[in-house]
């Protein structure tokens, strides 16, 4: 081949021209690397100077007519208002100010904006500031947070529980059950004060064969998880995850059971787990946090093993149970000591001999503890009236698309907390600010989980004209007992003179707990002004019954026929 007057032939000359070609290819997107990390560095530079430059205005001046404690700004209002600044200012965003400082916001630089969260400026991104810029973000900390609301808007809460704690012997070892996921979103009016406790992971336990007897912990789950606990037949047994709860009055969740109607949102923690050397098939992971209910305890032999079942919007979880099994003080022992908030955290019986129980996980009711087995899961809520697109996520969980009560599983778990993903580790709840629109809530709650909403109904009364039966109110139910008498209902609950105005809907959510036999269905009965209409249920679980209403005024009765109702939301809709 001729070779040119350099002396490369064509073919070393086209490589040549390839290789410079790949070097400024390099060359170029390493200095466009540059520029664009140095346009970062540059954005972020700016937004810090310019967020330092508010907190020093807000220290001592006002913004408006009125000093400044809380509230949301756009930049054209921090400018008039006289905030200056050194250097490049943004173009547009908003910026919350809480307490005379900046604890969130998004400001706009050219093509890019760069949110502010938790005291950092995060990497700048493409495109204008989005729905999410203001964000307040509670991690677990073990003590409860007070959040005030900094101006009237929609939000979006999220919650997750916490996980259960593991257990381990020697290379046996089991997991905690995951935490739920809560989500909804509500309009919160400026000034409302909501109060924030985020469930602890629950105590991981190691089997010591130096153990004399058996041994708890209570230091474990905070916000409810039940207790972790050792035995001195080579078995160990993790504490329950505790829930994550936001309500509008102070405590623990287990403190306000009769306070319900101010419990806004619940993630249900997971339930403990258990290892057991001798019987290895009572070992098994805790119950995931729920949901409407919480998950069982998952064992080698679901046959006859003693683990926890999840807690229910109405009802603790209980000890899976043999065919006459000699434990059976030992269950009833071990639910006397489970309770609304919190999971059980039994240890011993009566007799003062030792049994060891994985802790529950907390919720709205507590998960149970398994008798050497592992521990169920508590369960969530988004019952609150005001709540908006509301579900909950939890891992491998039973699923229902009851309005108030959406459950769907996920098979996704992390230990950060993901939307629609359930919680490993400790809890986490995040609130995040939406928009600024007036509420669009289309429908009016009359009764919602044991909350009396008298300002709707006049107050639930308990009609007693039946000789056969009982109703009374429960920590967030009515529940309607009745006896076995076919074709006769047991008792009735009745609102009066509720205001139907512009509603064409009565929606019922009931839950048929047990019935006495197999012929026996499960049957809700509606009157509306005298006007009944009925709805058979052919196995325990929870439904949805719809009845139609034709007037402004309607009186409600509720009956129950030859099955154990649980009343758990009510509502007009169109």
């Amino acid at each position: 081949m001729k070779k040119n007057k350099k002396g490369f032939t064509l073919v070393e000359l086209l490589a040549v021209v390839i290789i410079l070609i790949i070097i400024i290819l390099i060359a170029v997107s390493a200095i466009r690397r540059n520029v664009d990390k140095t346009l970062d560095n540059t954005i972020k530079a700016n937004a810090g100077a310019y967020i330092k430059a508010v907190n020093s205005f807000v220290e001592v001046e006002s913004i408006g007519t009125a000093s400044y404690d809380d509230g949301l700004f756009t930049i054209s209002q921090l400018e008039e208002a006289g905030v200056k600044v050194s250097g490049t200012k943004p173009n547009d965003g908003m910026l919350l100010v809480s307490k005379r400082r900046v604890s969130s916001g998004c400001l706009v630089y050219d093509d890019y904006h760069v949110n502010f969260t938790s005291g950092e400026v995060l990497e700048p991104e493409k495109g204008p500031c989005g729905e999410g810029s203001i964000v307040f973000n509670y991690d677990y900390t073990g003590r409860e947070e007070i959040w005030t609301v900094p101006i009237s808007g929609h939000y979006k809460l999220e919650v997750w529980g916490a996980q259960g704690g593991s257990s381990s012997y020697n290379s046996s070892k089991a997991e905690g059950g995951y935490g739920g996921y809560s989500v909804g979103t509500i309009y919160l009016n400026q000034g409302e004060t909501f109060y924030i406790n985020v469930g602890g992971k629950g105590n991981s336990v190691t089997y010591n064969q130096t153990s004399a007897d058996i041994s708890y912990d209570s230091s474990t789950g905070y916000n409810g998880g039940g207790y972790s606990g050792v035995y001195n037949d080579n078995s160990s047994h993790a504490g329950g995850g505790g829930a994550t709860s936001i309500a509008k009055e102070s405590g623990l969740l287990s403190q306000l059971k009769n306070s319900v109607s101010n419990i806004v949102i619940v993630a249900g923690g997971g339930g403990g787990a258990s290892t057991h050397a001798s019987y290895p098939s009572y070992s098994g992971t805790g119950g995931s946090g729920g949901g409407y209910t919480g998950g069982n305890g998952v064992t080698g032999n679901t046959t006859c093993y003693h683990y926890g079942t999840g807690a229910t919007q109405t009802s603790v979880g209980s000890i899976q149970t043999c065919t006459n099994d000699s434990t059976a003080s030992r269950n009833e022992q071990a639910t006397n000591n489970l309770d609304f908030g919190m999971g059980s955290n039994y240890i011993s019986n009566t007799s003062g001999a030792g049994y060891a129980y994985s802790g529950g996980g907390a919720g709205l009711y507590g998960g149970q503890s398994g008798y050497h087995a592992p521990g169920s899961g508590g369960s969530g809520f988004i019952g609150y009236a005001l709540l908006e697109n509301s579900k909950m996520k939890c891992y491998n969980c039973s699923e229902t698309t009851i309005p108030y009560l959406k459950t769907e599983k996920t098979t996704c778990a992390d230990g950060n907390a993901k939307e629609d993903c359930a919680k490993k580790g400790n809890g986490y709840a995040k609130i995040t600010y939406l928009d600024s629109n007036e509420s669009t809530t289309d429908v009016k709650f009359l009764y919602s989980s044991g909350n009396e909403y008298v300002e709707n109904t006049g107050g639930w009364t308990l009609y007693n004209g039946q000789n056969n039966g009982r109703s009374e109110k429960l920590y967030n139910s009515i529940r309607i007992y009745c006896s076995a008498k076919s074709n006769s209902h047991s008792s009735t609950n009745t609102a009066q003179n509720v205001d139907s105005s512009g509603y064409t809907k009565l929606n019922v959510v009931y839950q048929i707990a047990s019935y006495s036999s197999a012929n026996d269905y499960g049957k809700l009965g509606i009157s509306i002004n005298g006007s009944g209409a009925y709805y058979n249920s052919y196995a325990t679980g929870v439904y949805l019954a719809t009845a139609n209403i034709n007037s402004n005024s309607i009186s409600i009765g509720l009956y129950d026929y030859d099955v154990d109702i649980r009343i758990l939301q009510v509502w007009l809709s169109n």
